[in-house]
């Protein structure tokens, strides 16, 4: 997996992740989404961002993380699909090989 953060964005006073996505899938309906996504790894890859985020905002963001975290968008271009993760904040878990806790960020996820 390769990759860097395509853009941060603060909205009412939430900050987000946007990552485009140039991904050819057979289709852009959700089913089609979800399996790009687990095939290319994309939610361990939003789960790293989120982590690295999270350490980005320590430096500066007075209030929790919880609290600040809008969730990830990833925008799949050629369908005009954005694919939103709204992250279970309870479900911290920690990513082997990481060395550090990330979020699971899969299990709340929908079309926009």
């Amino acid at each position: 997996m390769k990759g860097f953060i395509d853009l941060i964005f603060r909205w009412q006073g939430r900050y987000f992740i946007l990552d485009w996505k140039t991904n050819v899938l057979e289709g852009y309906e959700e089913v089609h989404i979800r399996s790009c996504m687990e095939q290319s790894g994309y939610f361990l890859q939003a789960a790293i961002y989120t982590e690295a985020l999270q350490k980005y905002l320590a430096l500066f963001e007075q209030r929790s993380f919880e609290e600040v975290f809008g969730g990830v968008i990833y925008f799949f271009l050629r369908g005009g699909k954005p694919f939103y993760f709204a992250p279970d904040l309870t479900l911290l878990q920690t990513i082997d090989g990481l060395g550090g806790p990330a979020w699971t960020l899969a299990k709340n996820s929908s079309l926009l």
